[in-house]
């Protein structure tokens, strides 16, 4: 029964570890130079213009949410 609850534990650190090599991989690797950086930097720019967009959809949503919650007759 303990091996039921170590297994999803132990692979969950050996995948926080996988994705801590391959960060560090990613930020010791160059950007670019000239035209590749610059196509990096639009997409970049792109990509948080569309989070920024879908962050504000959410938060009006959970708005919702929250003011239909307060609304609802308690049982």
């Amino acid at each position: 029964m303990l091996t039921n609850a170590i297994l999803p534990i132990t692979f969950g650190g050996f995948g926080m570890i996988a994705a801590l090599l391959i960060y560090v991989n990613i930020i010791k690797s160059p950007a670019g130079e000239g035209r590749v950086k610059e196509i990096s930097d639009e997409i970049h720019l792109g990509a948080m213009v569309f989070m920024a967009s879908e962050y504000k959809r959410l938060a009006i949503f959970l708005r919702h949410l929250y003011r239909r919650s307060l609304c609802q007759p308690r049982c």
